[in-house]
């Protein structure tokens, strides 16, 4: 409890710690009208990593046979991600894969085709880099007791 009788870890105080930085988000917001420069350069960079995001998944697609233009892939691929950010289902799940369907089948790609590109993208964007990574830390967190063992205890 924080005293007020609502519990730190629930999600109202999740919310309230949100509008806390709305203050913050401001400022910068401000900043950066002052520094048009500084925004359009934020700006480009944002716009060439979601084209980076978008030319990933072209890959996968064609990697997985699918004959589909990249423009046509930069209007359908937007619509995933913000269908997938809808509190729905867990991750987009689901939600995600109606809407390659839905896009995709008009082209001439199956279900199967636009479901299996989805949990390609699911299982190389998010899963691979977590499982690299608790390798990494467990790996890590292993060898600091082996060197310690190691140690001098005098020293």
């Amino acid at each position: 409890h924080n005293g007020t009788g609502e519990h730190t870890g629930s999600p109202l105080h999740a919310v309230g710690k949100l509008f806390h930085l709305l203050p913050a988000l401001e400022a910068i917001g401000n900043r950066l009208c002052r520094h048009p420069r500084l925004a359009s350069t934020i700006f480009g960079f944002s716009v060439l990593s979601w084209l980076c995001l978008f030319s990933r998944n072209f890959a996968y697609a064609r990697g997985l046979g699918m004959s589909v233009a990249f423009s046509y892939f930069l209007l359908i691929w937007p619509l995933v991600v913000i269908v997938g950010l809808l509190p729905i289902s867990i991750s987009g799940i689901g939600i995600r894969e109606l809407v390659l369907i839905a896009g995709l089948t008009r082209l001439g790609i199956t279900k199967e085709q636009a479901v299996l590109l989805s949990l390609l993208e699911i299982l190389l964007f998010l899963l691979l880099p977590v499982t690299v990574g608790l390798v990494v830390y467990y790996k890590q967190s292993n060898l600091e007791k082996v060197e310690n063992l190691f140690k001098d205890p005098k020293a």
